[in-house]
């Protein structure tokens, strides 16, 4: 009888583990310090917070928030074969090869950091451990954090 009174605290033990936990503010995050290691992208990342480029008003456009609290969802697959998926809102925003690499301006410089393309489409990020981040803060828009599942 015991061990069946106990299996209801495992099972919340189990949940409590596979949640990520609570949003922390990342309006701090440089990626062009973090990581730009195409290996390490391997695996499944799924979208778990928002930071806003705070280019708008109220405490929506300044404040990290859960990519629940702000009614989106994203996914980035990347497999061992050298494919990826990126999909968001259920839709598909990019799909095929990737490869980290550094763009080339039309002066022919090149940036300070490698960008991350998935078929034609590229992205500034960073990975910092389990984490993955997309940059859009440059354009007005957010930094994405991904957490690896």
């Amino acid at each position: 009888m015991r061990s069946a009174a106990l299996l209801p605290l495992l099972a919340l033990i189990l949940v409590a583990c596979d949640t990520v936990g609570p949003v922390v503010d990342r309006t701090d995050v440089n990626i062009y310090e973090l990581t730009h290691d195409a290996d390490a992208l391997v695996g499944t990342w799924d979208l778990v917070s928002v930071t806003p480029s705070g280019e708008c008003m109220g405490e929506n456009c300044t404040r990290t928030r859960s990519a629940e609290e702000a009614g989106q969802s994203a996914r980035v697959t990347f497999r061992t074969d050298g494919t990826a998926t990126y999909t968001s809102d259920d839709h598909t925003r990019a799909e095929g090869a990737y490869r980290v690499a550094y763009r080339r301006y039309e002066n022919g410089t090149l940036s300070h950091a490698p960008r991350l393309y998935i078929g034609e489409q590229g992205y500034d990020f960073g990975i910092d451990g389990d984490r993955l981040y997309f940059e859009y803060r440059f354009v007005d828009g957010p930094l994405l954090e991904f957490a690896r599942r």
